[in-house]
């Protein structure tokens, strides 16, 4: 076979691979993602005011729905990831114990799928209030997604490293 006809099967495999991505991620599929995201992000998110048992309740029911039971989270800041639920949940109740609010932001979104796992590599911006000051921080964040019987769970979160962007001025 000459190069050149290497080149071509090469490009026409690539175009299949592509055509391939591209059905089996329908804008619906992409849109469900990106709700799955900000579903378990909402649920780690502190609200003023709000009781421990009502933000555990309500983070406990998003985990159950949309978690792997023994989804795997990276951070930086670990000695070595969290896996399951209950870790997970676990490291949301730390960030609660330290603010008195927070709100995360999904921002720069790219999707990769294939048939059966989805990876979404996104920039997430975490806004927390401890009280006196205010944190802005933004983490590239790589999320494993698995398609089991119709449903999309997490099964792995890896977020980088702390952005050194320096907090906004607030009046």
């Amino acid at each position: 076979m000459t190069a050149g006809r290497r080149r071509l099967l090469a490009l026409g495999f690539g175009a299949i691979a592509l055509a391939a991505v591209y059905l089996t991620l329908s804008s619906g599929d992409e849109a469900r993602i990106l709700e799955l995201l900000r579903a378990l992000l909402r649920a780690a998110e502190v609200r003023p005011g709000e009781s421990r048992a009502l933000r555990r309740a309500r983070r406990n029911a998003a985990f159950e729905a949309h978690l792997e039971p023994d989804a795997v989270l990276e951070l930086p800041e670990l000695d070595a990831p969290a896996r399951g639920r209950e870790a997970v949940g676990a490291l949301a109740e730390t960030l609660a114990g330290k603010y008195v609010s927070t709100r995360f932001k999904i921002e720069q979104t790219e999707i990769r799928a294939s048939a059966a796992q989805i990876s979404v590599t996104a920039a997430i911006t975490l806004q927390a209030n401890d009280g006196t000051s205010e944190l802005l921080d933004t983490r590239q964040v790589t999320v494993q997604i698995q398609r089991s019987g119709g449903q999309l769970r997490v099964a792995a979160v890896s977020v980088g490293e702390r952005s050194r962007a320096e907090p906004e001025a607030r009046p």
